[in-house]
C-alpha cells in the first residue's frame, strides 16, 4: 500500500467504466419522481410572486408563515432522500434542513428572501434528489430502503402529498384578514 501525505493509502487501482448513454431512471421509479415533482413545482409557483414581507409573516391566527411551509417541505425531502442515498453510499452526506417545528421555535434561515428565492430552493431539493436517483434503481419500491421508515413508493408518494398540503395551508392565508399586501413594483 502506498501512503501519502494528502490522503489515506492506496491499495490498487480502482477501473471505472462510462457508458455512453445516461443512466435512464426505470419507468415506475420516474412516474413517482415525475408527480412528486409536479407537485414541487406547483408548490413553487405558489411562493414566486410572494414578497419578503408576505414570505416572513406570521398569521395572527397562530399558523405557521409561508416561509417555515417552504423550508418545512424542502427540507423534508432533503432530509428524508439523503437519508436513503448516505445508507446506500455512506460517502454521501445525509443533509437536515427541516427547521423547528413550532412556530414560537422558528428561526427562518435566510429571512430576507423573496418567495422567489424559496421556489429556487424547493427546485434545488428536486435537483438533489433526482441527481442521485441512479442510487435508487434497484432498491424494490415496496420495501424499506436504507436509512428509511418509508418505503421508496410510499415516501415518493407522501412528498407529492406533503407539497399539496402545505402549499394548500398557504393559499389559505391569503384570505385571512391580515394578509399584507404585496408591494406595488
Amino acid at each position: 500500500a502506498v501512503t501519502t501525505d494528502i490522503g489515506p493509502s492506496v491499495e490498487s487501482p480502482h477501473v471505472v467504466v462510462l457508458k455512453t448513454r445516461p443512466w435512464v431512471m426505470p419507468d415506475e421509479l420516474a412516474a413517482l419522481f415525475e408527480h412528486k415533482e409536479a407537485a414541487a413545482a406547483a408548490s413553487a409557483k405558489t411562493f414566486m410572486a410572494l414578497s419578503t414581507t408576505q414570505m416572513n409573516h406570521r398569521p395572527g391566527n397562530g399558523t405557521h408563515t409561508p416561509r417555515w411551509n417552504a423550508e418545512h417541505m424542502m427540507g423534508a425531502e432533503a432530509e428524508f432522500f439523503t437519508a436513503i442515498y448516505h445508507g446506500v453510499d455512506p460517502s454521501l452526506a445525509a443533509i437536515k434542513l427541516r427547521p423547528a417545528q413550532m412556530p414560537d421555535a422558528y428561526r427562518a434561515a435566510h429571512p430576507d428572501w423573496t418567495g422567489r428565492e424559496e421556489a429556487r430552493q424547493i427546485d434545488r431539493v428536486q435537483q438533489l434528489t433526482r441527481r442521485f436517483g441512479y442510487l435508487l434503481a434497484d432498491l424494490p419500491l415496496d420495501e424499506k430502503p436504507p436509512g428509511s421508515w418509508w418505503t421508496l413508493r410510499g415516501l415518493l408518494e407522501q412528498m407529492q402529498r406533503h407539497y399539496r398540503e402545505h402549499t394548500a395551508n398557504v393559499m389559505r392565508k391569503f384570505e385571512l384578514p391580515d394578509w399584507p399586501d404585496a408591494p406595488t413594483p
